[in-house]
């Protein structure tokens, strides 16, 4: 249905179904007038005059145009004009006056005209007929329509109620009209930099205290946190989406449908939904499908699965006369999951124009020197971020912990994060990340850095700010651990183990503080083996909790189990991440086992004791202790495995390659024994030996993430840099964002490849 605003004179469409029977206003999409909308009546015209008095029957005869023959002279009978006073009384409502004659040889119809040939009465009963049809077929539809459920009611906007909020603290719009406000959001946003994107919510905040529902402003809100640079609570984006669906709804052809929709599109990248911000971005382009942002949404939304055909799109956009902001952070993006490291460094460093639009890139590259293991790169973005004035709490957070766990430097480290506390602007849940991340500073550092009640005192701040932060519950338990409160230990672990139920080392300290409590450690144990298989000290803990409870040979079975993963892995993939996982939890690992290595004199357990001190990262004596199992068993396949992989950490390559050999005479089919072989085969420059042991890996398990960058560096060294990447790919596509691909990537382009052989 078509509508035009009686204020402004804007034409704009809506839905007929969304009009019901008795009528509906709707917003003029340019002022926000109401413009009503009703279906007219439909008007049956059979030539009666409404006002005029009904004609009695005439006694005598009545001459008609249609023949030459007269009509009898027709009256009611006594009898049926009883029964139409009788019905007239019982239902005065359903009394209809009598019509007065229709002219001969005519109908009428509002809007149709039908001619009649005198000369042919049998047409005027089709006529009449007709028309009779016509007019119940009316009534029905008009009755099917009004009779046709409600709509449904309109969805609620959640931002009406932070707006009560931010008007209770009394906050007034610094920025008017809401026009105006909403332009000066777009236009910081449009400078591309955090300080832009901050100033960008100021003037939002004020459009939508102005108004909560202009979908203009929710949808520039949306955008916002879209772009902000740390992490939001994942409530006040559940809000904003809740939001730009409240603002469609009510106007689902409205004016600004496609700036709802990109938002919510990039909404749902930010939350790694990646199916749903596609369909969004679709949505976006079916309303404005030249709008640049809204081509490199399109093109976003489809790196996670299809990042070849995206950065091409990404590409052609670039060429294109008005590039979007933030356009080379995604062609960077899109070539990286495309295996080409190389463009994607390429487009990254040529962006970089030294001014603070450089943020955003210079945060990936130093996040991406982390995913490689280059520390020094690492440092060097994330001071240039820093002297800028560009760094942000997940910069500081990033450095802290380099400062921390790289360079054992645990005051410098503070003096980061008591740099990102001075931040006024620094919201509750990044300002209780900082003071978690200051707390797990303490534990890492010597006993006597900080004092506990100091600890404690950050602690107790940032619980009162985000209770319900996974990492800083872990932290406390950690705290409360070290401090001999091991109820409020427990308690901490145990929320924290329902929030992230994901990471292993929330389960692995809840399980050895609870040990004496089968009903709460063993399940921690099961979960923390269910969710990361690979995690080898969950295994070994779950040893000394099936000792505990006399199964020996379940024990036995834990430690097999835990020699069947590859011990770099997991603290490849984690090594800077909020959860730190300090070297004592691995400690108490290895001295809960000791005793009962003692009492059975089973090499296995004193294997699964060296294996403990090895993730404790008391490496002299783990091989002690893996020397000590040999002695007993020389056939022990998991102390030759760690014994070989202590020995290839010291450049001992004679000592490695005969455990190796040992450990595959025990078991010639023992994944990660070979794995080591193949590794230990490309530092004897053996490259075929080792790819014909990286194919039969992959030939058994085509998930075998060594096996898989193994192969890839093979190809590599050989010159085969396609064939190389392709491997590399394979996992990328089965494990989103894995971060040892990555970190091959990066070092492929660094690493020479061999002259291709002729």
């Amino acid at each position: 249905m078509e509508l035009v605003c009686p204020s402004c004179k804007t034409t704009f469409s809506v839905a007929d179904a969304s009009v019901p029977g008795g009528g509906r206003d709707f917003p003029c999409p340019s002022c926000a007038q109401p413009v009503p909308a009703g279906w007219g009546v439909l008007e049956i015209d059979l030539g009666v005059d409404p006002k005029a008095a009904p004609v009695p029957p005439s006694p005598t005869p009545v001459e008609t145009p249609i023949t030459t023959a007269k009509s009898p002279t027709v009256r009611p009978t006594p009898a049926a004009a009883v029964s139409a006073e009788a019905a007239k009384a019982a239902h005065p409502a359903l009394s209809v006056a009598q019509p007065a004659p229709v002219e001969a040889g005519r109908v009428r119809v509002t809007g149709v005209t039908a001619a009649v040939d005198e000369e042919s009465p049998w047409r005027i009963y089709a006529v009449v007929g007709g028309t009779a049809l016509f007019a119940i077929l009316v009534v029905v539809i008009v009755s099917l329509f009004e009779r046709r459920p409600p709509p449904p009611p309109k969805m609620p906007n959640p931002l009406q109620q932070r707006v009560s909020s931010w008007r209770g603290q009394g906050l007034k719009p610094a920025v008017a009209p809401l026009a105006a406000a909403v332009k000066t959001a777009e236009d910081e946003l449009g400078r591309g930099t955090d300080r832009g994107v901050k100033e960008a919510f100021n003037a939002v905040r004020a459009a939508l205290l102005l108004d909560p529902d202009a979908p203009a402003a929710i949808a520039t809100y949306g955008m916002v946190l879209a772009d902000w640079p740390d992490r939001l609570e994942p409530d006040v984006v559940d809000e904003a989406l809740a939001a730009i669906a409240s603002a469609i709804g009510d106007a689902p052809s409205g004016r600004y449908r496609a700036e709802l929709e990109a938002a919510r599109g990039w909404l749902l990248l930010r939350t790694e939904r990646f199916e749903a911000a596609r369909q969004a971005a679709t949505k976006a382009a079916a309303a404005r499908p030249a709008d640049p942002g809204i081509k490199m949404l399109q093109a976003v939304s489809r790196i996670s699965t299809r990042p070849e055909e995206a950065a091409a799109e990404l590409e052609r956009l670039a060429r294109e006369a008005q590039a979007p902001r933030r356009l080379a952070l995604w062609r960077g993006e899109a070539e990286l999951r495309s295996g080409q490291i190389g463009r994607a460094l390429a487009i990254w460093s040529g962006s970089l124009s030294g001014s603070a639009a450089d943020a955003a890139v210079l945060r990936r590259l130093a996040r991406l020197a982390v995913d490689a293991g280059d520390q020094a790169g690492a440092f060097e973005r994330l001071q240039q971020i820093e002297a800028a004035g560009y760094a942000g709490v997940d910069d500081r957070l990033l450095l802290a912990r380099l400062q921390a766990r790289a360079l054992r430097k645990p005051a410098l480290a503070i003096a980061t994060l008591d740099a990102a506390l001075a931040d006024p602007g620094l919201s509750a849940l990044n300002r209780a990340r900082v003071l978690s991340e200051k707390a797990a500073v303490a534990l890492l550092a010597p006993p006597a850095f900080v004092s506990a009640a100091t600890v404690s005192g950050w602690l107790d701040a940032a619980l009162d700010l985000a209770p319900d932060l996974p990492e800083l519950l872990y932290v406390a338990g950690l705290v409360d651990e070290r401090n001999g409160a091991i109820d409020n230990a427990l308690q901490s672990l145990e929320a924290a183990a329902e929030l992230a139920p994901d990471r292993p080392e929330v389960a692995l300290r809840l399980a050895l503080l609870a040990k004496d409590d089968p009903s709460l450690a063993r399940p921690a144990i099961a979960a923390a083996n269910r969710e990361v298989a690979h995690y080898v000290p969950a295994h070994l803990a779950s040893a000394v909790l099936l000792l505990a409870a006399g199964d020996s040979s379940g024990a036995a079975a834990a430690v097999r189990r835990a020699a069947d993963f590859d011990p770099r892995r997991y603290a490849d993939e984690h090594e800077m991440d909020a959860f730190v996982d300090p070297p004592a939890a691995h400690l108490a690992i290895a001295k809960l086992l000791s005793p009962y290595a003692r009492r059975s004199d089973n090499a296995m357990l004193t294997t699964a004791m060296g294996m403990a001190y090895y993730f404790a990262q008391d490496f002299k004596r783990a091989e002690a202790t893996l020397t000590a199992a040999l002695k007993s068993d020389p056939e022990d396949v998991g102390a030759r495995l760690y014994h070989a992989i202590l020995a290839l950490g010291r450049k001992k390559i004679p000592v490695a390659r005969r455990d190796l050999q040992a450990a595959a005479a025990a078991d010639s089919q023992h994944a990660v024994v070979r794995l080591y072989q193949a590794r230990l085969f490309e530092q004897l420059k053996k490259p075929a030996e080792a790819e014909r042991l990286y194919r039969d890996l992959l030939e058994v398990n085509p998930l075998d993430t060594g096996a898989r960058l193994g192969l890839s560096g093979v190809l590599w060294g050989r010159g085969q840099k396609d064939a190389a990447r392709a491997e590399v790919l394979k996992l990328m596509r089965t494990r989103q964002g894995d971060r040892d691909a990555l970190r091959f990537l990066v070092a492929a382009d660094r690493r020479p490849m061999a002259k291709k052989r002729p």
